[in-house]
């Protein structure tokens, strides 16, 4: 029940957040609630093929060419005073394409990051669906980080939002789990672990979750 309720929560509060498929203020409120309801169970049905389609995101090229349904993930932790700064984009060249990107920064002591990541959906890419998701968790004051999704659509007829959020980990949280008996120490561990096992758990491929486990080292949360 814990762990269900702690993967659940966000451990901050969204800063950015865009999806063009709301972009008609005239729609009355409960065609808003069935769209999210059909949208949400496309996706669901969606992740039981797209699990075994995963790839990682290369920060150090400047594009990404879309070719294949998927997902696009990356766990970057950075500490000291090391930095990203790119300029990527996902581009979309083929119709019928369903994909997800989602990219999850954990900042220490000085870092920072400044990326720009768009999605773009060329001329003939039509019934395309996808969504750009950044988060980011800053375990250091000093850490910094500038994040600005954005999208270039040149087709009609396409699904297409982004979304990010930059924080630290929230104080309430500490405080329920430390009303529990957990330790302060242990209750951040716990709150890192879930923002971290939200993005492991999208994928099945063992290549990537190895990846994944390599860099979370870097945070030596034993």
């Amino acid at each position: 029940m814990l762990k269900n309720l702690l993967v659940q929560s966000p451990v901050f509060e969204p800063l950015i957040g865009s999806d063009i498929r709301f972009r008609h203020r005239d729609l009355n409120q409960q065609v808003v609630i069935n769209y999210i309801l059909k949208y949400e169970l496309e996706a669901t049905c969606y992740k039981l093929k797209a699990r075994k389609m995963n790839k990682l995101v290369n920060l150090e090229t400047n594009e990404m060419i879309m070719t294949e349904e998927g997902e696009i993930l990356g766990l970057f932790v950075l500490k000291n005073k090391e930095s990203i700064k790119s300029k990527i984009y996902f581009t979309h060249k083929k119709p019928n394409l369903y994909t997800r990107i989602t990219l999850k920064f954990i900042l220490l002591d000085e870092s920072e990051i400044d990326i720009e990541p768009t999605v773009r959906i060329e001329k003939g890419a039509s019934l395309t669906n996808t969504y750009l998701r950044v988060d980011t968790l800053l375990l250091s004051k000093n850490a910094r980080a500038h994040v600005v999704p954005s999208m270039e659509i040149l087709e009609d007829e396409v699904k297409g939002g982004h979304g990010a959020t930059i924080g630290m980990i929230d104080e309430n949280q500490i405080w329920y789990l430390m009303s529990r008996g957990i330790t302060k120490k242990e209750a951040e561990k716990i709150l890192i672990e879930a923002f971290v096992n939200s993005l492991i758990q999208e994928t099945d491929n063992p290549e990537i979750k190895e990846k994944f486990e390599k860099e979370l080292e870097k945070l030596k949360l034993d």
